[in-house]
């Protein structure tokens, strides 16, 4: 903000806005009346932007910040908010509050996207990954539309290409969301990976979506699942995760989303199904618990479990195929409904062509491994080294 507009606000070396105006100096809400009666206040018509006094707000939250204000700061882009202020009851009852806003300010719109397709998420340095699910997809019999979404810079002209050869089309998030000046606010870190997954599912061009991660594929064709039962019956199919907290953490989430928490909300996002015409309302909120990342991802483990949360705030029932996940070195399976193995979760042993490591999941080897309990290991390692053959990307691409 120029200082002709407003000099309460100036900004220090590392670009934090700061209020330097005399006898102001220590004031945490920064209003249009405080302004007014500033004497370095110079009367303009251009009025305070909101972002910036969001960004002044949040350099000052403390526990006793008025909950307007803080509702304002998690409103903004992510600044050094102090430590544990996830942890504080106005902080808490400001993302509640914002929580209840979007559900009352929720519209269903026609929009939705039309028949049956699957959601890959994630390019960079789980693009390999990526195109290996895609091939096995295809490797399996399934012939239903695949949308790859990717960030920024996360996938070249080639690959590009070699999906396309595939029937995948790639989708640029980023991009997506500059083109139609959404309000979703991507994290400037690592961590709107996670966040690509709601947004994915928002905007994609199917109504009836098989969402995967990069790192999970099928070992038989999934197009099954779209008439199973459980599916047909709600909408919605959540998948187990390995890793079910105690009542402590179920007590303290509950605290912070203003609900009853159990032991049937932890999921596994690796993969998951949504009729988004059936389920508008309770995709958007999990797009707006998304979109509030910097708070919700140290109150949950990133977006896995964003989705069922969003279900269970609006009393909305969801679907499990299973209600117990399977394991084989490195990696999650998940079962169908009657048991049987369905989908490979390679969480600790990405398939990629150099030794790099993910942020969000550590690699147990430096490169990959023949996992023999895996199905389709043989075809998705014979993928891996055709790929090296005809693919030279850039090194910044992978990360």
């Amino acid at each position: 903000m120029p200082r002709d507009i407003c000099q309460h606000l100036d900004f220090d070396e590392q670009h934090r806005a700061q209020c330097v105006a005399p006898g102001f100096v220590a004031f945490g809400e920064l209003t249009a009346s405080v302004c007014e009666s500033c004497e370095f206040h110079q009367p303009t018509t251009v009025p305070l932007d909101p972002q910036l006094v969001r960004e002044f707000h949040a350099l000052r939250l403390t526990p006793q910040t008025p909950i307007p204000v803080v509702e304002d700061s998690l409103q903004a882009p992510p600044t050094r908010r102090p430590d544990g202020y996830w942890e504080w009851e106005n902080v808490q009852q400001a993302f509640r509050n914002l929580t209840d806003q979007a559900i009352a300010d929720f519209v269903p719109h026609d929009d939705v996207g039309t028949g049956r397709g699957i959601v890959v998420v994630g390019g960079g340095r789980y693009l390999v990954s990526a195109y290996v699910t895609i091939r096995v997809l295809r490797h399996v019999g399934c012939d239903l539309p695949i949308e790859l979404w990717h960030l920024d810079d996360e996938v070249d002209a080639h690959m590009e290409q070699l999906l396309l050869d595939q029937g995948a089309v790639c989708r640029n998030a980023e991009e997506h969301h500059r083109q139609t000046q959404s309000t979703f606010r991507f994290m400037p870190n690592w961590q709107k990976g996670w966040q690509l997954k709601a947004y994915a599912l928002t905007h994609c061009g199917f109504d009836e979506i098989l969402l995967l991660d990069a790192d999970s594929y099928p070992t038989r064709d999934p197009a099954f699942l779209f008439d199973c039962p459980t599916y047909v019956q709600t909408g919605s199919v959540f998948c187990p995760d390995t890793f079910i907290p105690n009542a402590e953490v179920n007590e303290r989430v509950g605290r912070a989303f203003g609900f009853v928490v159990d032991d049937e909300v932890w999921a596994e996002s690796g993969q998951m199904m949504i009729h988004k015409s059936r389920c508008q309302r309770e995709l958007a909120l999990a797009l707006h618990y998304n979109s509030l990342a910097d708070f919700t991802y140290r109150i949950v483990y990133g977006d896995k479990d964003t989705f069922p949360l969003a279900w269970r705030r609006l009393g909305t029932p969801f679907g499990r195929l299973w209600p117990r996940c399977g394991s084989a070195r490195k990696s999650i399976v998940q079962l169908d409904e009657q048991g049987h193995p369905l989908f490979q979760h390679r969480i600790h042993d990405k398939f990629r062509l150099t030794a790099i490591q993910f942020d969000s999941t550590r690699q147990l080897s430096p490169g990959n491994s023949f996992i023999p309990e895996l199905q389709h290991e043989i075809f998705c390692n014979r993928v891996l080294h055709q790929l090296r053959k005809i693919w030279k990307p850039e090194d910044k691409l992978l990360g």
